[in-house]
């Protein structure tokens, strides 16, 4: 099972992409959470070798985690609008 769930452009020649996946490990079956950066060769999106795979169970620790971040760097003053950086 590999299930996209976004695509998020990181720059012109990179995106994130977050999928769930599996990983069998022998007879072992693990539910997966990805997060890699593709980069753009030729026209076509590779995989590179930056990235996260956790097991799925993590996903509301690190979404937390994620939320937390996001409430420190919006009174920083880091993000403005949906996603953005305010300009120094």
């Amino acid at each position: 099972m590999r299930k996209l769930i976004a695509t998020i452009p990181k720059n012109a020649c990179q995106e994130i992409r977050v999928a769930l996946d599996e990983f069998e490990a022998g007879d072992v079956t693990y539910n997966m959470l990805s997060l890699r950066v593709f980069y753009e060769d030729g026209g076509e999106h590779r995989p590179g070798r930056n990235g996260l795979n956790v097991r799925v169970e993590l996903l509301p620790a690190i979404v937390a985690a994620l939320r937390d971040a996001e409430t420190e760097a919006r009174k920083a003053g880091l993000l403005g609008g949906e996603g953005e950086k305010r300009a120094a």
